[in-house]
C-alpha cells in the first residue's frame, strides 16, 4: 500500500524521515537545493521506488558533500522502505 504524502514530506500514517531521533537541531534548508528535489525524494521514498533514492542520493553528495542533512533525509526513506542499498552497513 502506498503512503499519501503531504507537502512537508509527512505520510498518512504520520512518519516522515525527520522524525524519529532526527539528528540536526534545524529544518533542511530546502530552499538551497534545486526545485523539487525535496518532492522527488519524497515521491521516491512514498512509492518505495529505491534505484531513484539511491541516484538522489548521488546527487545530494555531489551537491553539498558537507551538508548530510539531505543525505539524512535521503537515507531515512531508503532504511524505511527497506532498501538493500540503505538497510547494509556500507553507505550506497
Amino acid at each position: 500500500m502506498l503512503l499519501a504524502l503531504s507537502a512537508c514530506g509527512q505520510s498518512s500514517t504520520g512518519w516522515n524521515p525527520t522524525s524519529d531521533g532526527w539528528p540536526y537541531a534545524e529544518p533542511i534548508a530546502w530552499a538551497q537545493y534545486r526545485p523539487g528535489l525535496q518532492s522527488e525524494i519524497d515521491k521516491a521514498g512514498e512509492s518505495a521506488d529505491c534505484d531513484t533514492l539511491y541516484q538522489l542520493f548521488g546527487e545530494a553528495l555531489d551537491l553539498d558533500a558537507d551538508n548530510p542533512e539531505v543525505l539524512t533525509y535521503i537515507s531515512r526513506w531508503g532504511k524505511h522502505d527497506q532498501c538493500e542499498r540503505f538497510t547494509t552497513e556500507a553507505r550506497p
